[in-house]
């Protein structure tokens, strides 16, 4: 989203946009694209067209917009430019002061010169506030500010006596640079009548300003003469009792046109004055309203606040455009009902409230602490495990004698940081190599590996008010700072595993992470290595080793990030004791090149990936089937039967349809015990697996998504329909790229919903939000220069060994280079992460699965539906081939129950994916029941092919489809009617902030790409 802003112009007035009403004359074309609501002038022939319209022009400038508004016509309240207010203000001038006051400002020649302690500033330095109603601050001169003696003279009248000659001769320092100037500012605020009035000329066109009373003025003047006195120089009071430095009113909020111009809102009044503007106003609401406009500044503050009045006009526009937001969704919505076409806006879309982060279920899981050399030796030292949730104190591990104690380093460091949104500050005391093995030293280690001396014992305590308030002491805890996961050797962790106990007797588990990924060189390594993200969880005390308890709603379980300053770096690094404390410095640094810098994995993985485990996978028939348009596709079904011999197990009504993401394979896992496919039909379902087009085993050179919702699910749904019967319905689970065609499918009217019964979608709805690196490389030009160099073939084959000729291997190598959150040591993974970014964590996965999908499931990569997938991104929801938004205007296509499923841990996309999704339905479809969840420690694809999903995702698929089939059968059901009343709060997307780095990096990257692009142009074009 986004706004054009013009400049050197002037708005003169705005008035109402009168196509909509001329669209009821016969003599006007029945189009019904709706027209926008207001035409915002620049004079009268120029002019801009807009539905919403804020005006925030000043108290003067506003007011006379909608006088000039008011002269052309638009009705507003006869109280528009009364109950002005001055909010009190007068202003002074002392000169020739005996105090020291540094009251002048700086130029840039003097500004450097000067050190910080003896500049003057800032421009309110002092303030003095009286209990009869107002307040004096004092203010610093700009240099450029018009000197008294000179310019002064008109406002604050000729100086008496000598003060004349003081005045020349102080003006001569100052132009010498000899002395400051001894003089300041002292600008007064309080309370007035508020009964000031703004009117228009009609002669001149010209505003005129007619100001309040003020009956504290004697008040003010005596205070402002002894503060005149007590920095001993002379008053200069300005003859103009009244001054317009904090203006106010004028567009009076009130409850009535009556008394007002505006609601509380800001949403000005439509006064009904004669009934020949009644005939132009039949349309509008019964609030009496003008649909659209609204005032956001000074001028609806309807009386003097006695101070600076910058926190409260700030409020007034805070909670205005909160209103506004509101009207402009609902008003979004009408549209969006009435009209079948692209809306327009003059923007990119409406402002979105940031909407309050949705509590999610968040579930927990035993973590044991696996310690291991780069040789895949087991050399814990003091390295303690974890079992049942409690520290146990090491003794032996294996055959291995955890013997001598060595001399280490000691270091101290301190964490600021919320945890559930409370203050919290960790004091930490490493004491780092405290134990050895006697074998270590003989191992040949390489530069920045695993040591020792980077590992240790943690003590010290936190302090958590809010939780206790007492400090929660560490009572056992271990931290390593290089343990790397052989699932992903490119990445350090600094671990940090912690035992807190309070007075009294309350346990906590501390789980902390510090994960450093090999991203840019270490652009973001600072962020990365002093942050470390924290899981707080309190352990029952009656059970046996203080067993972590996941599901006792009474019990602590937080999260939040406390962080390392730099100046307690700093500190940490000076406070370090120890005769190898140079030694573990360097280690330290070691480490960390070898991830940012050098890139090189850790750990002996020659034997990660061996042979892959294959567990025996039910039955299926074949379904060949072939589009609209010719293309041929397959489905697979499986029958709901506990076994291949036919023996019959309970069915349930309605069958699963499954949809891939981009020609992944999400839901028939064979190396994983517990898929997707298994599940259901281990709970009755009926599952059938779509495999269009988009799939690798059916891949076409020219297609895009629109094609999969235009042709193949309708044929998939019709092959189905032959066999259920025409009134059957299925459940779609979707995922990806497949929730993309569903939503275009049903919204573009190609199946009808009344045979869905449910939708579940994971980081997949008609929104796709990705992530920020996401969104730079597509608005880059990746997508066209890789459609360039493939060609008319633009199945792009992975293996190393593949003939695909010289395009497909400068593809392949331009696509390594670019930059991923996580690296990985197969170069068929490290190719379509390129390409696409990372899909999943690697950890989430097992390394079984990880090889089969790149070794088998993946061979080659379709890339025809790129430039469309693009469009998608950019725009942030489903668009056509053509990037027309022909699908999200018709909501009313999709009355169906819906779960959107989102990963916490954001990969690709955003779970603003499925936040969006869900309230737009809520808001569309209230008499259907929708629900959101967004899985805490999964990214993208993994929340399908994880090794724990089906722990922590499954249940809520199966959920939904239970949930869906008893509101089938007529259980009851409540409505959510809030959604139609009320306002949802939409999230905006985060930010769109990159740093330097990355923008940089990515650039230099590209760069690279067109560079190659330009040397082979002779032998390709660009599209």
């Amino acid at each position: 989203a986004g706004c054009e802003v013009k400049t050197e112009c002037q708005v003169r007035f705005i008035m109402e946009s009168f196509e909509e009403f001329l669209q009821s004359c016969s003599c006007r074309s029945m189009d019904k694209r709706p027209k926008k609501r207001w035409r915002v002038h620049m004079d009268e022939m120029q002019y801009l067209s807009s539905d919403f319209v804020v005006l925030s022009a000043g108290v003067l400038g506003t007011t006379e917009i909608l006088f000039q508004s008011r002269k052309r016509g638009l009705g507003l309240s006869e109280t528009l430019g009364l109950g002005l207010s001055c909010n009190g203000n007068n202003v002074a001038y002392v000169a020739g002061s005996t105090a020291q006051l540094n009251g002048y400002g700086l130029n840039k020649e003097e500004l450097p010169n000067i050190a910080k302690a003896h500049r003057p500033g800032p421009t309110i330095t002092t303030s003095y506030t009286s209990s009869l109603g107002f307040t004096i601050q004092s203010g610093v001169l700009p240099a450029a500010y018009p000197y008294l003696l000179f310019k002064g003279l008109g406002s604050y009248g000729w100086p008496q006596g000598y003060w004349f000659l003081h005045g020349i001769i102080d003006k001569f320092k100052h132009l010498a640079k000899t002395s400051d100037s001894q003089a300041m500012i002292l600008n007064m605020m309080g309370f007035d009548n508020g009964d000031g009035k703004i009117s228009l000329d009609n002669k001149t066109d010209r505003i005129q300003f007619c100001p309040p009373q003020d009956p504290l003025l004697p008040h003010k003047t005596k205070a402002f003469q002894k503060l005149a006195n007590r920095l001993g120089g002379i008053l200069f009071m300005s003859r103009f009792r009244s001054t317009s430095v904090h203006l106010l009113g004028g567009c009076n909020a009130a409850q009535d046109p009556s008394t007002g111009v505006t609601n509380p809102s800001g949403q000005v009044f439509y006064p009904c004055i004669n009934s020949s503007q009644s005939q132009t106003i039949s349309s509008k609401s019964e609030s009496a309203i003008h649909s659209g406009l609204y005032v956001c500044d000074a001028s609806l503050i309807p009386c003097a606040v006695g101070l600076n009045p910058s926190l409260t006009i700030a409020t007034v526009a805070e909670y205005v455009s909160s209103i506004l937001v509101v009207d402009a969704l609902k008003f979004k919505t009408s549209m969006e009902s009435q009209f079948f076409y692209q809306i327009q806006t003059p923007i990119d879309g409406y402002p979105i409230l940031a909407g309050s982060h949705v509590a999610d279920q968040k579930h927990g899981k035993d973590t044991k602490f696996i310690a291991k050399t780069v040789y895949g030796k087991d050399m814990h030292g003091l390295h303690n495990s974890v079992s049942n949730g409690i520290v146990k104190k090491p003794e032996t591990y294996g055959s291995m004698q955890m013997q001598r104690q060595v001399k280490g380093t000691t270091v101290r460091e301190t964490m600021n940081g919320k945890l559930g949104g409370m203050p919290c500050t960790l004091y930490l005391i490493l004491q780092m190599n405290a134990w050895v093995s006697r074998d270590f030293e003989c191992i040949n280690r390489g530069f920045g590996d695993y040591h020792p001396l980077l590992r240790g014992r943690v003590g010290g305590y936190m302090q958590m008010k809010c939780l206790h308030k007492e400090n929660l002491v560490i009572v056992d805890g271990t931290v390593n700072m290089c343990w790397s996961n052989p699932r992903t050797p490119f990445t350090q962790y600094m671990h940090y595993h912690l035992l807190l106990s309070s007075a009294s007797g309350a346990r906590y588990i501390f789980e902390g992470k510090k994960t450093m990924h090999p991203f840019l060189f270490g652009s973001f390594g600072w962020t990365e290595s002093t942050t470390l993200h924290v899981n707080l969880r309190q352990i029952t005390r009656n059970h046996q080793n203080y067993r972590v308890s996941y599901h006792n709603a009474g019990l602590v379980e937080l999260e939040g990030d406390l962080r390392v300053s730099a100046i307690g770096l700093l500190r940490s690094l000076i406070t370090l004791r120890g005769n190898d404390k140079g030694k573990f410095v360097s280690l330290l640094i070691q480490s960390l090149i070898r991830t940012y810098i050098l890139q090189r994995p850790r750990g002996d993985l020659s034997n990660f990936y061996g042979s892959i485990k294959k567990y025996t996978y039910p039955c299926h028939m074949l379904h060949e089937i072939t589009a609209v348009d010719g293309f041929p596709f397959s489905c697979k079904q499986w029958k709901c039967t506990s076994n291949c011999n036919g023996s019959d197990c309970p069915t349930k009504d309605y069958p699963v349809l499954l949809l891939n993401g981009h020609s992944t394979e999400s839901f028939c896992l064979p190396t994983e015990p517990r898929d997707l496919v298994r599940t259901l039909l281990d709970e009755g379902y009926e599952v059938w697996l779509l495999q269009p087009r988009l799939h690798p085993l059916h891949s076409s050179n020219k297609f895009t998504i629109e094609d999969i919702a235009r042709h193949d699910i309708p044929a998939a749904m019709t092959r189905i329909a032959e066999i259920h019967g025409p009134d059957m319905k299925v459940h779609v689970i979707a995922h990806c790229v497949g929730g993309l065609a569903i939503h275009m499918s049903l919204l573009g009217g190609y199946i009808s919903a009344t045979n869905v019964a449910s939708l579940v979608c994971t980081n997949s709805s008609m929104f796709f939000k990705v992530t920020t690196s996401a969104f730079i490389k597509l608005m880059l030009p990746l997508i066209p220069i890789s459609m360039a160099i493939l060609g008319e073939k633009t199945i792009l084959q992975l293996s190393e060994n593949s003939k695909g000729g010289w395009r497909h291997k400068l593809l392949k190598s331009i696509a390594k280079t670019i930059p991923r959150t996580e690296r990985c040591t197969l170069d068929e993974c490290e190719i379509f992460s390129g390409i696409f970014g990372n899909t999943f964590w690697h950890d989430n996965i097992s390394t079984t699965m990880h090889h089969w999908l790149y070794k088998e499931a993946v061979p080659h990569l379709p890339m025809a539906d790129f430039p469309h997938l693009r469009s998608i991104c950019i725009a942030g929801h489903i668009v056509d081939s053509k990037g027309n938004n022909s699908f999200l205007i018709h909501p009313e296509r999709m009355p169906l129950p819906t779960t959107y499923i989102s990963g916490g841990r954001s990969l690709l996309v955003t779970p603003n994916v499925s936040l969006l999704a869900n309230q737009f339905m809520k808001l569309h479809q209230p008499d259907f029941h929708h629900e959101r969840v967004v899985v805490e420690g999964f990214g993208h694809s993994d929340l399908l092919i994880g090794e724990n999903s089906h722990k922590h995702v499954f249940p809520h698929i199966l959920s939904h489809l239970k949930r869906a089939e008893n509101y089938s059968q007529g259980c009851e059901h409540v409505k959510d009617s809030s959604y139609a009343q009320a306002f949802i709060s939409w999230e905006r997307s985060p930010p769109f902030c990159v740093s330097y780095h990355l923008a940089l990096y990515i650039f230099l990257t590209f760069f690279l790409v067109h560079v190659l692009a330009l040397v082979f142009g002779s032998t390709f074009s660009f599209h």
